[in-house]
Formats: C-alpha cells, structure tokens, sequence
C-alpha cells in the first residue's frame, strides 16, 4: 500500500496538471537543507514559477483550490 503523502502528492499532480500546471518537487537530496521535500508549482509552457519554491503539500493543495 502507498504512503498517504504518495497519494496527497498524486492528487496534486492531477489537479495542477488539470489547471495547466506542472507540480516539482526539490531534487534536494540533503535533509538538512531548507527545501529539501518542498514543491513548486511551474507553467511548462512558459518554463516559468507560478507558485513556490519551498511549499509544503498543504500549500501546494491550498494554492490550487484558489
């Protein structure tokens, strides 16, 4: 069975990608860094922030039911 947090993430994916958004995760690999296990949400067509860097999922989540 998958992590709750997997599941939460698989969501936001989906509704990122339903509003034209692409969901990325930090590719951080320290744990002691400040964005390690963060999210930013990117417009791909325009390779361009939209929201984040250093979201939580809760955030990421809040800003797509904006």
């Amino acid at each position: 069975m998958r992590n709750p947090d997997q599941a939460r993430e698989a969501r936001a994916r989906r509704k990122a990608q339903r509003e034209g958004l692409a969901l990325q995760k930090s590719r951080t690999r320290n744990p002691g860094l400040l964005d390690w296990g963060t999210y930013m949400l990117v417009d791909p067509h325009h390779n361009r922030v939209v929201a984040g860097p250093g979201m939580s999922l809760g955030e990421v989540e809040a800003a797509l039911n904006e």
